[in-house]
């Protein structure tokens, strides 16, 4: 008759596996490369404007500091700061 106690194999504290953590080059974030956002469908109105709103988008496109592509996405620049950020949610 088998043993019916079946041991799993050890997965430490956490119940991680050894190694599961890589040091992956895209999981880091590069903050030398422009940001794509891509918008919601449409804008809910509420205050303060969430930051995949189209219309912080159009803010933003309008200061030069993102530009809209054929597809409906914008590319943030590099100098979008978090003060701009919050002054075109506003």
């Amino acid at each position: 008759m088998p043993d019916l106690l079946i041991q799993k194999p050890y997965k430490g504290v956490s119940g991680h596996v050894p190694g599961c953590y890589t040091d992956h080059p895209l999981a880091k974030k590069n903050k030398d490369l422009p940001r794509v956002l891509k918008t919601k469908k449409k804008c809910c109105k509420s205050r303060p404007r969430c930051k995949k709103c189209p219309v912080v988008c159009k803010r933003l496109s309008n200061q030069g500091l993102a530009e809209k592509l054929p597809n409906g996405n914008y590319v943030l620049s590099i100098d979008v700061s978090k003060k701009v950020l919050k002054a075109a949610r506003g």
